[in-house]
């Protein structure tokens, strides 16, 4: 059988090596019956692939041996190919430096590939708009009298419109919700109120239909809406045949004008439909900034440029518009317009936070190659023999770099391959792990550019590998002979490897140091009183339709029946509304009238206003700290009762009692309030924040009031309540949906999700760092050790005790460890700064942080030294004296 496998060959081979071919098979054979049957098969196994292969190699060759010579490029790829072969035969031999260097060159590859492809898709990529990097944002700021920012005014955005010549177009809108009611239960949708402008001024053509026009945005226009191509084909099944019709949408019913391309979900990405604003150009000026504006810049002009007109237009409010910024209001609060790009806008801080795990990314690559050279070092220090033997039979210099490169290269393109697999993996990983709200998290993938970053990081890790494993001229007879050349070479290449090691220590120090910064953040961010008990409170919010409740009498008393069906729900401890939740709804500042002022007067007072029930304050576990909560008379305008907080109490009336005094909404013809309990402070808005000055006004002050928060406080788990909460509100009304139920402890942690998500990356980082480091920490003194058996045989004769060469051996370990620390805290100094967004009452230099961090280091430096040490002290004197 063997013999007509032979076939396969030339006749000419055959004939000269056929008979002793078969010869030797059949003695494998032999040898082989002796260990079994699997033993055999898998003898044939490999010896008919092998003969197939080595005959068409065979004839091959011999036609070309009678053809014409082999080109000098065909003979160097076949070297090449026999050194690959060579190569990948060498490397099994070698299981445990293959499978290290190539695992070792995955991780780092792959943990880079990955945060490539975010930073790629969040930062790097453009908006899925026309010329993007023409979008600004629009707003105001009034510093002097209130922190945060305003939007624009309906009258700043026509005044803008018609007079900014830096402006090619501006849009306003305003995010509202919507309830779709079909035939399935009903669902709240986020939805934007926008002025006809908005699609032309981002540039987008709708995928369907039409977009708005002017008609559409006029007061009394008939009902229209666009819908985004995801909720297109949710809910409405992809209908070839929605455009023209008509849907419900809370209560009305709207005309579909149109659907939107796929990706396109301005402002945000909860977005799904778009209805028009309907302003009116002719109504008085207001000087009420809830409109987000987006404006597309003219050609050629800048951001600095368009800012300078838009203040220049600002400082004429007060004479065009006196009866909204008359009375000195415009140098009172230092009102002016704030500008940025759309790109930063949708990014917000993720710059940062994306920025701080890219470098931790591209530090673990860093250790990674640092760690294959070194293991290269290593593995070629053991072969120098091989390579004076190779040298002896006339290897140039340039078959050593080419037999080196051979290695290296099946080390890298391996090591790559896996790298995007685990990249591929770990994009997967990070969008599931992605915290809210993360910004076009949908368009993160592992795309050409990140498989393009990872290929060229392979070749540069194929030459750096090819480089320090490729050896100068190496004397056969002086490898045999050893001494003083060769012990020359040998300090040289230690001083390499050490230098790798310190890279790798200090690389993960500032690693470990930003881990450490964010962990004491993250700890300190727990430890904050928010004003507010987060465990078992079950909240959700419930929308209604203006159309089936017009008037507010008819709104109030369906949330007044809902809170009493569920404070009879069992285990229901509290049930209150809320017009926003804290961490989750943003402030809402707004000047409201006080009276009973130390002088006597009344003021108009900018706090942030929240308007609620009875029952919410002890439902979010809120301390009173003086008077009481609120109760169902407070809720009756000619009773009415407000509650503020101990920061606006100690504001408004320093020294005395806030009990008893007067407030009520500004722009309600409502009669004075009086105060009735105080409060402690809430974090409303950001955890990282002082507690805003806030008053707590009855809900059925808003006069606008259709969609609420309830909040349910609970005995036992709250989810568990879900179902029997759905069932009581659809008791009262089938129509109204459930939205947005979460556990209140949900939200806070929702709330705290970036800074987490930060946290587990670069911990990631960090722990692998590690890991790397002491595997080069172990490689490096372990064959140091070997290095030296006849310098510790000499010391051992001499007298020396095991604990003096095991300290001998730590102390290289704890030099090299110092000075990779030393040298990796003076960066952390530098670099550390860059973290100082995302970190809470933590200095980016923080002493109690780096000096863990230098301690956990020089404790992994040990015990990586530990075992060299330990073999160090049973070297053998005289074994080792003869061996030399």
């Amino acid at each position: 059988l063997y013999c007509l496998l032979l076939l396969a060959y030339p006749p000419a081979f055959r004939s000269d090596h056929g008979e002793d071919a078969a010869d030797v098979f059949v003695d494998l054979v032999r040898a082989t019956r002796r260990r079994g049957v699997a033993a055999l098969i898998g003898l044939w196994l490999r010896s008919v692939p092998d003969v197939v292969r080595g005959g068409f190699q065979e004839r091959r060759g011999s036609h070309r041996r009678s053809a014409v010579p082999p080109a000098r490029g065909s003979a160097n790829i076949d070297a090449l190919a026999g050194e690959l072969r060579h190569a990948v035969r060498a490397l099994m031999r070698r299981p445990a430096f293959t499978v290290t260097a190539v695992l070792t060159l995955a991780i780092g590859i792959g943990a880079t590939t990955a945060v490539v492809s975010v930073v790629d898709a969040v930062l790097l990529r453009p908006l899925p708009y026309a010329r993007s990097d023409e979008l600004v944002t629009l707003g105001h700021v009034a510093p002097e009298i209130a922190s945060g920012e305003w939007g624009l005014s309906r009258a700043g955005y026509f005044y803008f419109r018609e007079h900014a010549a830096s402006l090619q177009d501006i849009a306003a809108y305003r995010a509202t919700s919507l309830v779709i009611l079909g035939d399935g239960p009903p669902e709240r949708i986020e939805a934007v109120q926008v002025t006809a402008s908005l699609l032309a001024t981002l540039g987008v053509s709708t995928e369907r239909g039409r977009p708005f026009s002017v008609d559409d945005d006029t007061p009394g226009a008939a009902p229209v809406v666009i819908l985004s191509h995801s909720i297109w084909v949710r809910s409405f099944g992809a209908d070839p045949d929605i455009i023209g019709a008509p849907v419900s949408l809370s209560g009305t019913r709207y005309e579909v004008i149109g659907v939107m391309p796929r990706g396109v979900h301005f402002p945000s990405p909860s977005t799904h439909a778009w209805v028009p604003l309907g302003f009116d150009p002719a109504a008085t000026p207001v000087n009420q900034h809830i409109y987000g504006g987006v404006a597309r810049l003219r050609a050629g002009v800048g951001p600095d440029e368009a800012l300078t007109e838009l203040d220049g237009l600002v400082s004429r409010f007060a004479e065009e518009m006196p009866s909204a910024y008359g009375g000195g209001f415009m140098e009172r609060s230092g009102f002016r317009v704030f500008m940025r790009s759309l790109l930063e806008d949708t990014v917000g801080n993720l710059r940062a936070l994306l920025g701080i795990v890219l470098a931790a990314a591209v530090l673990v690559l860093i250790i990674a190659c640092a760690n294959v050279a070194n293991l290269t070092l290593l593995r070629s220090a053991g072969r120098r023999r091989e390579v004076a033997v190779r040298t002896a039979l006339g290897a140039s210099r340039a078959a050593l770099l080419r037999y080196s490169l051979s290695e290296a290269s099946v080390v890298a393109i391996t090591g790559g391959a896996m790298g995007v697999a685990l990249a591929w993996a770990g994009v997967r990983l990070l969008v599931l792990s992605a915290p809210v709200g993360l910004s076009r998290v949908d368009e993160i993938a592992l795309r050409p550019l990140a498989a393009l970053y990872a290929f060229a990081t392979v070749a540069v890790v194929t030459g750096i590998l090819a480089a320090v494993s490729t050896p100068g001229h190496v004397g056969l007879a002086g490898q045999l002979k050893g001494g003083g050349r060769a012990a020359s070479a040998d300090r040289h290449r230690m001083r390499v490897r050490g230098a790798f090691v310190v890279t790798q220590v200090s690389m993960a120090v500032l690693l470990m140091a930003g881990s450490g910064l964010l962990l004491r953040s993250f700890v300190k961010l727990r430890a904050v009183d928010p004003g507010f008990s987060a465990d078992n409170v079950l909240t959700l919010r419930l929308s209604l339709a203006p159309t089936k409740y017009p008037d507010d009498a008819a709104a109030f008393r369906l949330f007044e029946q809902a809170s009493e069906r569920l404070r009879g729900l069992p285990g229901v401890i509290a049930v209150g509304a809320v017009d926003g939740l804290p961490l989750v709804s943003h402030a809402s500042d707004n000047l409201n009238g006080f009276a009973d002022l130390p002088d006597g007067s009344e003021q108009n007072v900018l706090t942030d206003t929240k308007f609620a029930g009875p029952g919410y304050l002890e439902a979010l576990g809120m301390r009173l700290l003086e008077g009481r909560m609120f109760e169902q008379s407070d809720m009756q305008p000619a009773t009415g009762g407000d509650v503020v907080t101990r920061s606006l109490a100690q504001q408004l009336w320093p020294g005395e009692s806030a009990l008893g005094k007067r407030a009520r909404p500004l722009m309600t013809d409502y009669p004075w309030h009086t105060v009735v309990g105080v409060v402690d402070d809430v974090r409303t808005e950001d955890i990282t924040r002082a507690p805003a000055p806030t008053i707590y006004f009855p809900y059925t002050d808003w006069a606008w009031g259709r969609s609420f928060f309830f909040a349910i406080r609970t005995e036992g788990e709250p989810e568990s309540l879900v179902p029997a909460v759905r069932r009581e509100i659809w008791a009262l009304d089938p129509d109204v949906p459930l939205a947005s139920a979460a556990t209140m402890s949900d939200l806070v942690a929702g709330h705290l999700s970036r800074t987490s998500f930060t946290l587990t990356l670069v911990g990631v980082g960090a722990a692998i760092a590690v890991f790397l480091c002491s595997i080069g920490i172990y490689g490096v003194i372990a064959y140091s050790v070997s290095q030296r058996h006849f310098e510790i045989g000499v010391r051992m004769a001499l007298g020396a005790r095991g604990p003096q060469v095991a300290g001998m051996v730590l102390g290289q370990t704890m030099t090299l460890a110092a000075v990779g620390i030393a040298i990796g805290l003076m960066l952390s100094l530098v670099g550390m700064g860059l973290m100082e967004s995302l970190l809470f009452e933590v200095t980016a230099t923080d002493p109690l942080t780096l000096a863990a961090v230098a301690i956990g280091l020089a404790l992994v430096a040990v015990m990586a030294g530990t075992l060299p040490a330990r073999r160090a002290t049973r070297v053998d004197a005289v074994v080792a004296l003869q061996g030399d």
